[in-house]
Parts: structure tokens; sequence; C-alpha cells
């Protein structure tokens, strides 16, 4: 896979200090168009091997709502209290178990129930209360052809999925109606004594639309990434606590809402991977992006009708870390995210208070001059790449993420400040008791000067060997030898 992601970034990097010396330029709205996924078009899935990406790929990518519950013979496990306040007439459910649940689009809530056909035990028929008037009765009730969902082939055959037509209604936000559309996918599946059934609610609709800045066009796409009906959801601080993956939209999927800038170009995969090119287009709905070589101030109306970005007029400030090429996820305060990226070791970035949420260094660009010309290319690889599949060099980089105890940096207007992170690195283990009588399970963590615990290590594309481990008595006498393993 090739690694542009730097190269651009070194560009915007050389001219943040030139963009914010000239005069302000004046801020900028766009209006953008709402638009709905293809009818046919199945939720959560693409073409992996295109080599350019449409909107809709961008737009059938959210994160749902979800909605589930067990069930365990003789017990009744219907807890949703939001349903029983709200809904004052229900149809006559075939299912013993029917799934009754809600979900919040915009400033309400809206009540649903899955229920099953007669003679059958899936979940294949919703009732969707659209108008909010209590009666699941008076909406048209929807059925859906039977498919094996994605958890079918991950999880053996004891599931069953089903994919609704889009549920299209019109949803209010801020005061303000809105027409919306929802994907629906359900699946059921067993485990020992109890089956678990769950919904997933998907937006299918996003806005798309353009916009001026210093004279050059660009394509907007704004998508709810969360599915609750708002454009404009910020991530919440909290969410990123923790996260393992760093890839641009799964931390958007955290809570906050993406505007893609220009995504033309960029390939299905690359929404997947956080060293794509890709991860400098992709941005939270609402703080600060970098756009054409300066900072702006990114605004999104609550229903994403409207986009609006000024030019940043404040100091900059650069954060240094030798380390290589890196670029890190960083955070000013709850509600401010930016992808710096350091290709020279510093990267310039507003003066303020940042703290580090995870972050990578990619040595495969020099790794690859290093090896000199690759090989001849072999049959396999040319086949791949008739197919928009062909590889680029072996990777070589690390990935970690940030604790909770990671300080902040302060960076001032015109000054450099060290980012710390990277090496020494060090062996973390910790040991508990295992499942046998007397038994000890270990594991081990490789953890950065500030604390950030190492989630992804390649070397020539391959992971280091298993780290192995000797325990010896207090005289020194060998107890156990063994390696930990990946995962």
């Amino acid at each position: 896979m090739e690694r542009r992601w730097f190269a651009r970034f070194a560009a915007i990097a050389a001219g943040l200090a030139l963009a914010s010396a000239g005069a302000p330029a004046a801020a900028q709205t766009a209006t953008l168009e709402l638009k709905r996924l293809g009818a046919s078009r199945s939720l959560g899935s693409f073409d992996f091997f295109a080599t350019a990406m449409t909107a809709e790929d961008v737009a059938a990518s959210v994160v749902p709502q979800s909605v589930g519950m067990p069930i365990r013979e003789g017990e009744d496990t219907f807890l949703e209290y939001e349903f029983s306040e709200h809904v004052t007439r229900e149809p006559e459910y075939v299912s013993e178990h029917p799934l009754r649940d809600s979900v919040r689009l915009g400033d309400h809530r809206y009540c649903l129930a899955l229920d099953s056909r007669p003679g059958e035990e899936e979940y294949s028929v919703l009732y969707f209360d659209r108008d909010r008037n209590g009666d699941l009765t008076d909406d048209a009730v929807i059925e859906a052809k039977r498919h094996k969902s994605p958890g079918f082939l991950i999880f053996g055959g004891g599931d069953v999925g089903y994919e609704f037509p889009l549920v299209e209604l019109e949803i209010v936000v801020e005061g303000r109606p809105m027409p919306y559309a929802l994907g629906v996918v359900t699946r059921r599946h067993g485990e020992e004594e109890t089956t678990y059934v769950s919904a997933s609610l998907s937006a299918a609709v996003y806005r798309e639309g353009e916009i001026a800045i210093a004279g050059r066009r660009h394509r907007l796409v704004l998508v709810d990434m969360n599915s609750n009906g708002r454009f404009d959801d910020r991530i919440p601080a909290e969410a990123l606590e923790g996260e393992e993956d760093d890839a641009p939209l799964f931390l958007l999927g955290a809570g906050g809402d993406a505007l893609l800038v220009d995504p033309e170009g960029a390939r299905p995969w690359d929404l997947f991977d956080p060293a794509s090119d890709l991860a400098g287009r992709c941005h939270p709905a609402g703080g600060r992006i970098v756009l054409d070589g300066a900072f702006h101030e990114l605004a999104v109306s609550p229903t994403g009708a409207e986009v609006k970005i000024t030019p940043y007029a404040g100091a900059l400030g650069r954060l240094q870390n030798s380390m290589g090429p890196w670029r890190a996820w960083i955070r000013s305060g709850k509600d401010r995210f930016l992808v710096a990226a350091g290709s020279d070791g510093a990267a310039t970035v507003p003066a303020g208070e940042w703290r580090l949420l995870s972050y990578t260094v990619d040595l495969t660009a020099q790794e690859a001059a290093k090896a000199g010309p690759p090989p001849k290319r072999s049959f396999l690889s040319s086949l791949g790449a008739l197919f928009g599949g062909e590889p680029g060099p072996p990777t070589t980089l690390v990935s970690a993420r940030a604790g909770k105890d990671v300080a902040p940096v302060r960076v001032g207007g015109g000054e450099e400040a060290a980012l710390p992170f990277g090496p020494p690195y060090r062996g973390v283990v910790t040991a508990q008791r295992g499942r046998r009588a007397g038994g000890v399970r270990l594991s081990l963590q490789i953890v950065g000067a500030a604390g950030e615990v190492v989630s992804d290590l390649r070397v020539g594309g391959n992971r280091p060997k298993e780290p192995t481990f000797v325990i010896t008595d207090p005289a020194g006498a060998v107890v156990k030898r063994g390696s930990f393993e990946y995962g």
C-alpha cells in the first residue's frame, strides 16, 4: 500500500507560517445538499478493489445506532422504558419475544418494534413510528428479505440476518424539519441457552457541496457518522481514552461527525488505514482544520445544511519529536482535535496546550530507499496490480495510544516545544490468576517514554518475533520458560 500521507503534509507544514503571515481572508460559507444512499445500496459494503472512492462509499461506512436484547426461555426480556412511555398502541405480535426499543434522531426519540412472519423465528418485520404519535399500527409495515449478515461469515452458521428497505421519514433538528433515511439490518444468533437479537440503524443520507477558499474550489462531503440525525456532533473527549485504533474514521465514529475535503482519488481501504492520504482530508465536524496549507476554524450547522470555514488568525508554534516522520492525533481542551504531521521532526500547530492521543511513526519510505530498487515484479503481484491491489514497500512503523495520564504540552506563538513519545521503550509485564488452580496468566505491553502503549509494530512488513520470558525462583533456578503471543 502506498504511503503518500507524510509527503503531502510536508508541503502543508512548510506553507503554514507563510499562510498565517498574510492578510486574513474572509470567512466562506457553503450550502450542502442532502443526498440519500441508493435504495439498492447494501449498507457498510463497497468494492475494496475500486481505485477511487465515492461519496456513497463514505456515507455507507457510518457507525450505526444499535438496539438489542437476550432471549431466555421463560424470561421477560423487555426492559425499554422509553418505548413504554411513548407507545400507546401496538400490533398483535407473531413473535413471543418482539424486540421493542427506541432511537434518538435529531430532537426526538422514535420507537420501533421487530417481529416475525407467521411460522418463522427470525425478525423480518419492522414497525417504525415515523409520525411519533404512539401508534405502531398506523404506519406502513416494513418487511425484509433474508440474507446472510456479516456475522454469518465471521461467527458461523448460527447467525441469521435481514436487511430492510430504507426507512424514510422527516425528523426535526434544532426545531428545523429535515428529510432523513435509515438503513436497518437485524441479526439473530444463539449462544448456549441464550439467543441474542439486535438491530443496527445506520444513517442513509449525507450532504455534499463545494466551497471556494482563496480562489480554489473544494468538494465537501459531510457524514452523520453516529447516525443520530445531526451533522454537527463533536468527538467527546472521553470517547478516545484508551482507543487502540487510530484510523481517522474509526476515531470520528467514537461519537463525532466527519467532513471530508476533496476525497477524490482516495481508495476504499483508505477509510481504515491510519497512514493513508485520506487522514489529512478527514476532519471532525467542528474545530480547526488544515486547508491549502493554512489553519481554519470549521463550524457546521446542526442540520449540516451550512458549513462555515473561517481563516485562523491566532499565533502558531511547533511541536517537536525527532523520532522520525510521524503523525499524531492531538487534543486541545475538550473538543478540539487535530492531526499533526511532523515530516521533518516538527509539526506546526496553533499555539496553546496540546495533549497526545495517539501517533504513528512510519519509516517505510526510508527503509525502502536504503534497500534500493524493488525486485522484479512476480506474476501474482502483477495480477494484483490489475485489480487495484498493488502493494507498496514492506511496512516499517510503530503506532501507539496515549493513556489518560499523559501530560499536556504548551507551545507559545513562534516557539517550539517537545512532544514527548517514543524511545526508550520498555516492556511491562502484568500477572493475573489463571483459570486453573495455581495458574498465572502473564501479559506484556510495550510502553514508550510518555507512558503510551504500542498498538502496532512492524519491521519490513512483519511483526517482530514473539518475546520470550524466563521465570526463576529466589535461588535462581528456572521454573518456567515460554514466549508471549500477539493478541
